[in-house]
């Protein structure tokens, strides 16, 4: 995916919608990019939340562990540029 691709998806995403377009583009420049595999951990629950999550294409789950150690869906499956509620 070109800047120009990260960018654009990124505008798409409701929290950088109105951001500086330059700012947006450096956002999307200074990024780690990440790929995941079907079914792979991003993070877990407990987990310090020391980073954002912008899933650029495919979807992820929000799995959560019940107090009986079942782990089970928590959201319906967040889509490429959602924002998790």
């Amino acid at each position: 995916m070109s800047l120009n691709e990260e960018v654009d998806a990124l505008r798409r995403v409701p929290l950088f919608a109105k951001m500086d377009p330059t700012k947006l583009k450096l956002l999307a420049f200074t990024s780690e990019k990440l790929e995941y595999q079907s079914g792979q951990d991003l993070c877990k629950q407990g987990d310090a939340g020391d980073a954002m999550f912008v899933i650029m294409t495919g979807e992820a789950d929000v799995i959560i562990n019940t107090p009986g150690g079942e782990r089970r869906p928590h959201l319906p499956p967040v889509q490429a540029g959602a924002q998790a509620p």
